[in-house]
C-alpha cells in the first residue's frame, strides 16, 4: 500500500479515499487546515501507486491489515466513500488506537434497512443498471452509470481522458465491494460490532447527495454510541473535494472539541444536530 502525506500541523490524521480515486483526493482539503493537520492518505488496494488487489483475499480485511501500520496509538480517521466504511472497520477492530473518527457518507448500504428497510430496496433497483453493466464486462458504460450518481457533478464527457481511463479500469472494485457494502458480509452492523466503535464519530452529508447516503448516516448515529451527523450545504457524494473548505471546517470544529464538551454535548442535544 502506497502512502502519501499532505500538511504540517501537530494532529495526525490516516486518511482513506473513496473507490476510483486516490489519496491525492484529500490534498485540497488539506490546505484548508494545513498548519494544523498532518495527513497520511493510503491509495486503496489498485488505486493511485498501491499494487493491486489480488481478487481473492478478503478486500475489506485486506485494506484494514494494510493500514495498520499507520495507525498510532491515538490517531485521527477520516474517511469517504468506500474508503469510510474502511475507516468504520478499522475503528472496530483498533477502538482503543482511534481518537476521532470522521466519515463523510460511508456507502454501507445495508445500515439503511436497519432502520427502513424501504430505502434500501430503492436504492437495489436504481443500481441495478450499473451492475447489469458491470455483469456484462461493459466497464465503459457502467463507469458512466456510476459517474451520474456518485461522480462531482460533471458530466462525463467533460471530465479528462485520463480519469475517465483510470476510473473505467477500476470499476470491477465496485461490483468486489458489493457483498461487503450491501450485505453486510464482514458483520459490521452487528450490535457487538457497532458498539467497539466507541469513540465520538463525525458523520457527513451533502445536502443534494443520492437519498440512500442520508439514510446510511441516520441509521449509524442512531447505532453507534457516540456520533452525530452533519450536512454539509449544497454538496454531494464528492463533496471532500468539491467543498473543501466546508468539509474541512466540519472536521476541524470536532477534532478540536474537548472531550468535556463532547460529553456536555450528548447530555444537552440531540445527536443530529453539528455542535458549535
Amino acid at each position: 500500500m502506497h502512502f502519501r502525506s499532505f500538511g504540517a500541523g501537530p494532529r495526525q490524521i490516516l486518511a482513506v479515499h473513496c473507490t476510483l480515486s486516490h489519496g491525492g483526493a484529500w490534498q485540497r482539503m488539506t490546505r484548508v487546515c494545513a498548519d494544523r493537520w498532518t495527513v497520511t492518505a493510503c491509495d486503496l488496494p489498485g488505486h493511485g501507486k498501491s499494487d493491486a488487489w489480488d481478487g481473492s483475499s478478503d478486500l475489506l480485511e485486506t485494506t484494514v491489515s494494510a493500514l495498520t501500520e499507520n495507525l498510532g496509538t491515538r490517531t485521527d480517521v477520516i474517511g469517504h466513500s468506500f474508503g469510510a466504511v474502511v475507516a468504520l472497520r478499522l475503528a472496530q477492530r483498533f477502538p482503543d488506537r482511534i481518537r476521532r473518527l470522521c466519515l463523510f457518507e460511508p456507502v454501507l448500504f445495508a445500515a439503511s434497512a436497519l432502520d427502513d428497510p424501504a430505502v434500501l430496496t430503492r436504492y437495489r433497483q436504481d443500481a441495478e443498471p450499473i451492475m447489469a453493466a458491470l455483469s456484462r464486462g461493459d466497464l465503459a458504460s457502467a463507469a458512466r452509470l456510476f459517474n451520474r450518481t456518485w461522480g462531482d457533478g460533471r458530466h462525463w464527457d467533460d471530465i479528462s481522458f485520463r480519469t475517465r481511463k483510470y476510473m473505467t479500469e477500476r470499476m470491477p472494485y465496485i461490483s468486489a465491494q458489493d457483498d461487503i457494502l450491501v450485505d453486510d458480509v464482514a458483520g459490521m452492523l452487528k450490535p457487538e460490532a457497532l458498539s467497539r466503535a466507541a469513540m465520538p464519530v463525525l458523520l457527513m452529508t451533502g445536502t443534494e447527495s443520492p437519498e440512500i447516503v442520508g439514510s446510511i448516516s441516520r441509521a449509524l448515529v442512531s447505532h453507534l454510541p457516540l456520533a452525530w451527523q452533519v450536512n454539509i450545504p449544497r454538496a454531494s457524494h464528492m463533496g471532500p473535494v468539491t467543498h473543501p473548505e466546508d468539509v474541512a471546517g466540519a472536521i476541524d470544529h470536532f477534532l478540536e472539541m474537548a472531550e468535556e464538551e463532547i460529553d456536555v454535548f450528548f447530555r444537552d442535544r440531540p445527536v443530529t444536530d453539528q455542535p458549535r
